[in-house]
């Protein structure tokens, strides 16, 4: 018997992953609208467009066998055994491995292949004939092609039949190869992207996310400040059939990113653990191995940042005030080779020596357990800066490159791995005192700041100014200049330092102190 299993009708599910494109067409898009008719869509037609339920097959050596230098033959019978369908392939070895199991090994060679027909199909006098040929070493395949019709005489025929090719011949007409234009064109995953997940039917699941292990489905809370979130539901392992993980995880994006900015609000429900995800590397049968950046926040107290999804490299720990039935908001500023790890909007690590990979963003547990995210976003990190000059102006970015900044003990603020510090440098475009980075120098006041927690207000020593978001714009690579302290949203600074080095945040949006945008 020959047959087609397709494990997807439309395989819909990100690049990267395992069986990718197994299906009859792929849209990896969903986004765009942009599909793809694969090969497999035309041998499904060479036996569907033939037949209809209720024929049936004729037994193995009676209508159907091996072919003398390989490959094989089918016949269908329409239930009034009026019509017949033969569909002939010569599949190589090698270009069958998706038969599960795999194959032993065969040889196919062109040949002649001569037919007899008999019974209820020995009065046939014509037979259409439909080709698929694969050519994998040239550009001569052919889908679907429709060729001469084939002359029976006393119920015989020859096909020379080639290699890595399917043949169908029947007595019904009617059959067509479909046509398909103005393909909506690809896209990468569009970024920014937010998701609060309040636009979605009860038990669905949310758009763009795929769940490897445990189930992600939207659930009502009923309440105000949540809505709807998407909650995982699976509270014991389930049987599987490859290497799953033990963490309950959902990937989205694209697995070639490298520099992103993720978060999202998480409530453990009564006990265990929650993150969130950077960089995860795979996913499918391979998930338990997969690897990245992972803020965890376990409902006893700690959290802790991983490598893995299994949590077992940890390079960093310490209090997160994790507590069950609470909600907390987890975010990850990764780009390059370093991370930026906050809960709450306060920065509990980061290092500057992060191994640089690619992947992902996720959401997870560390076990089996209910827990809710909402208010998931993710943005592009870092875009690409030149290398830090004297003049360069400070902005607010919330991707640039570089952000990290260290306030010394003299009260310069020093732009991290180099010798530049924040200075009154030039006029803004509305003609204020503009900040920009010059070689650092503790005995110029005009890089001295002084900074007040209490009125998040960062002073400049000699002009007693403030630092100032110019027009309280909240764009990327809005300028940051000195005015006049007024106490107003646009001169409130967060600054976030563990212990020594951090970023210089404010009130407005997630935006940073940087230079380069």
């Amino acid at each position: 018997m020959t047959s087609t299993i397709s494990w997807n009708l439309i395989a819909s599910y990100y690049a990267d992953l395992p069986f990718y494109r197994d299906g009859l067409m792929t849209a990896v898009h969903p986004w765009t609208g942009h599909y793809e008719v694969e090969s497999p869509i035309w041998g499904a037609a060479h036996t569907t467009q033939f037949t209809k339920p209720g024929w049936m097959y004729l037994r193995n050596g009676s209508g159907a066998g091996h072919l003398d230098k390989g490959g094989s033959y089918v016949t269908l019978l329409s239930p009034d055994k009026k019509d017949a369908t033969i569909v002939i392939e010569t599949m190589s070895h090698d270009h069958s491995v998706c038969i599960r199991p795999s194959l032993p090994k065969y040889d196919v060679s062109p040949q002649s292949a001569a037919f007899q027909l008999k019974g209820s199909l020995a009065g046939i006098k014509k037979l259409s004939l439909w080709k698929t040929h694969h050519d994998f070493s040239g550009n001569s395949t052919v889908f679907f092609e429709k060729m001469d019709d084939v002359e029976v005489s006393n119920g015989q025929f020859t096909l020379n039949l080639d290699v890595d090719s399917l043949w169908t011949l029947s007595t019904t007409s009617g059959q067509m190869k479909g046509n398909y234009t103005n393909i909506p064109p690809a896209s990468p995953f569009p970024l920014p992207y937010t998701d609060n997940f309040d636009n979605y039917s009860d038990f669905s699941e949310a758009s763009n996310f795929a769940d490897q292990s445990g189930v992600f489905e939207i659930f009502d809370t009923g309440s105000s400040s949540h809505g709807k979130v998407m909650r995982q539901v699976v509270t014991e392992r389930p049987i599987t059939w490859c290497g799953d993980a033990n963490q309950p995880n959902s990937l989205i994006g694209d697995q070639s990113w490298v520099d992103t900015n993720v978060t999202v609000d998480a409530m453990i429900e009564t006990n265990g653990s929650v993150f969130v995800a950077a960089r995860f590397s795979m996913g499918g049968c391979h998930v338990a191995g997969a690897t990245g950046v992972f803020l965890w926040l376990s409902s006893d107290g700690p959290f802790t940042v991983t490598v893995d999804l299994a949590g077992r490299s940890v390079i960093g720990h310490g209090d997160g005030g994790g507590k069950a039935g609470q909600w907390f908001t987890l975010a990850l500023h990764v780009h390059d080779m370093s991370v930026v790890a906050m809960i709450n909007g306060k920065m509990v690590f980061q290092t500057t020596s992060l191994h640089k990979s690619n992947g992902w963003a996720a959401i997870g547990t560390g076990s089996f357990d209910y827990a809710q995210f909402d208010n998931f976003a993710v943005s592009s990190g870092a875009t690409p800066c030149p290398a830090p000059a004297t003049g360069q102006s400070v902005i607010m970015s919330g991707h640039s490159a570089n952000k990290m900044w260290t306030m010394t003990k003299e009260g310069t603020i020093q732009l991290a791995n180099s010798s530049f510090c924040f200075d009154v440098s030039g006029k803004t475009s509305r003609g204020f005192p503009n900040i920009a980075i010059e070689t650092c120098n503790a005995s110029l006041t005009s890089q001295i700041f002084t900074y007040d927690s209490d009125r998040k207000k960062l002073t400049n020593k000699a002009s007693g100014s403030c630092l100032d978001i110019m027009d309280q714009d909240t764009t990327d690579g809005s300028e940051v200049e000195l005015y006049s302290c007024n106490g107003h949203t646009n001169q409130e600074w967060i600054v976030l330092m563990n212990p020594e080095i951090g970023l210089i945040t404010t009130s407005l949006d997630d935006l940073y102190a940087a230079v380069c945008g």
